[in-house]
């Protein structure tokens, strides 16, 4: 589907600068997928339109039905009954590299980097423009920070699955990406991103202590409040260029903590 095709038009009763009008509005769609795998019931998505089967491999993902693009044997999405049926291939065990820590490696993102992913990421489209009423995430290139991938969706987690579905399909290496979103880190969006190994997480908004604790247990750089010119660092702050001295301030509190955990 076109954006122009889920954006309807509705009459709403508006207060603008102090004074009341009636006029036309615009809304975005809501459409109901059903995913099925191998003639199980997976999960129900409700969703913007667009880019259904990356919302499908995402999902797939997500849940731990696959690891890789591979394991989609067949995808066939039935836009007019709202089901999506796959068959996957067979799971091999592999726990283990579930459990393995994220490299913490030396790349280091200056602040003035993170400022434009955001401001790039939050670049109106037509359809946020008109509705306001989507959520936009996007991949970047942990060293060179490129866009790489882009995707919207009325609900938050969706528009993560779609990312990490279109990343499956193009076998991008996201252990060295940077995702970039524009609504609240929950645990669970944390949890997306741990199992995709993606070492950076950036959100204009703020995280749920969940989602901080699960950053620092996974060796994922989580940062929050990426609005104008600010921003806050809840875990892993290694990979972020900052002054030596809040490393040491950073060290000072860990040791002052410490002492009083050991009283």
């Amino acid at each position: 589907m076109e954006e122009k095709e889920i954006i309807k038009e509705v009459m709403a009763v508006k207060l603008q600068e102090g004074r009341w009008e009636v006029s036309e509005d615009f809304v975005i769609e809501e459409y109901t997928l059903k995913l099925y795998a191998d003639g199980e019931f997976v999960r129900e998505f409700n969703c913007t339109p667009l880019e259904l089967e990356d919302l499908v491999v995402g999902g797939l993902f997500a849940t731990g039905l696959i690891r890789r693009w591979e394991d989609v044997l067949s995808l066939d999405i039935d836009c007019s009954e709202g089901v999506a049926r796959t068959s996957l291939a067979e799971r091999l065990d592999d726990e283990e590299t579930l459990r393995c820590p994220l490299n913490l490696d030396q790349t280091l993102l200056p602040k003035e980097e993170i400022f434009r992913m955001m401001e790039e990421n939050l670049s109106q489209t037509e359809l946020f423009d008109k509705t306001g009423g989507v959520h936009s995430v996007s991949l970047y290139d942990l060293c060179d920070r490129r866009r790489l991938i882009y995707r919207q969706d009325a609900a938050r987690h969706n528009a993560v699955d779609k990312l990490l579905g279109c990343a499956l399909r193009e076998r991008r290496n996201l252990k060295e990406s940077i995702l970039v979103v524009s609504g609240r880190i929950s645990g669970d969006i944390m949890d997306k991103a741990r199992l995709a190994g993606i070492p950076v997480v950036l959100s204009k908004a703020a995280p749920t202590i969940q989602s901080v604790e699960k950053a620092q247990a996974a060796g994922i750089t989580l940062v929050g409040f990426i609005r104008g010119f600010r921003m806050n660092i809840y875990a892993h702050p290694q990979r972020i260029l900052l002054p030596d001295q809040v490393f040491g301030e950073i060290s000072r509190i860990r040791r002052e903590n410490e002492v009083i955990r050991g009283r």
